[in-house]
């Protein structure tokens, strides 16, 4: 793979959420120390502190580059402000399904080709949003 590609590369991923699909695209190369000192300071934070909330905002508006969430049919933004409206545990649950990309998806050499080579990931991913999150590649549960 080059190194442009992966500078450049994106990944979309789809959650459930209240029995609807929510699709995202991020960018893995956009997670750096600066971003992981952010997570591991909002992980010391109580849930009902404001500032979890904030924090967990700008991690989103740093990482997510696409989304499919629209206010009465126009797009909503990707910014701080706005993402700090949205429920805490969507924002747990995109920020969990983005985690478990990175942490697991290089690890399966099925996804290094893209899937099984009987096509079973294709099944498996066609039931992944109403079972919890979706990779292009393969299933997460997030539940």
């Amino acid at each position: 793979m080059e190194l442009r590609d992966l500078l450049v590369k994106s990944k979309e991923l789809a959650i459930g959420w209240l029995g609807e699909p929510i699709t995202f695209s991020y960018t893995p190369r956009n997670f750096d120390e600066a971003l992981n000192a952010e997570i591991q300071s909002a992980g010391k934070l109580k849930d009902d502190d404001p500032r979890k909330l904030r924090i967990n905002a700008r991690i989103l508006a740093r990482l997510v580059t696409n989304w499919d969430i629209t206010d009465e049919g126009v797009p909503v933004s990707i910014v701080p402000e706005v993402i700090e409206k949205l429920p805490m545990p969507l924002i747990g649950r995109i920020v969990t399904a983005m985690m478990a990309d990175m942490t697991c998806d290089d690890m399966d050499p099925k996804s290094w080709s893209g899937g099984s080579p009987n096509g079973s990931s294709a099944a498996a991913a066609s039931g992944a949003v109403r079972n919890g999150t979706q990779r292009s590649e393969q299933l997460v549960t997030s539940e």
